[in-house]
């Protein structure tokens, strides 16, 4: 009774390990898989219009990923640039952009183009654009 109890307790440790193994290997290779969807996706954008980006929204409606997902594939590839677009009254970051960057320089460089615009839909104060509607 006693030598099977060891040859058993032998028999799990092996099957946790290898079970353990399998468990990383898939996780790394969906992580892989999410970066070069994202990848690919903004290569083939950026094939048809050079310089437009695309926001985290548009990305986890084209791509079916979420905005975390989306992140966390943008900073693991080297190729993926973020930027972004500045609203144009408070200077504040109004959304983050992406785009495909063929040389692989990494995200923390100054992208050129769309990345840096600076655009704004909104008046500083809410009130005010009441206020002068009424007016």
């Amino acid at each position: 009774m006693e030598e099977w109890l060891r040859i058993g307790a032998n028999i799990a440790s092996i099957l946790t390990s290898i079970i353990a193994a399998g468990a990383s290997v898939v996780y790394w290779a969906n992580k892989r898989s999410k970066r070069t969807r994202l990848e690919t996706y903004l290569k083939a954008k950026k094939e048809r219009s050079p310089n437009e980006a695309f926001s985290a929204t548009r990305l986890m409606a084209d791509l079916g990923m979420t905005e975390a997902e989306i992140f966390a594939a943008s900073i693991a590839s080297r190729h993926v640039a973020r930027g972004i677009r500045r609203d144009r009254v408070t200077g504040f970051a109004a959304e983050v952009l992406f785009q495909y960057r063929e040389d692989a320089k990494g995200a923390n460089e100054v992208t050129v183009g769309s990345p840096n615009l600076v655009v704004s839909q909104h008046s500083p104060d809410p009130d005010q654009s009441v206020r002068s509607e009424r007016k």
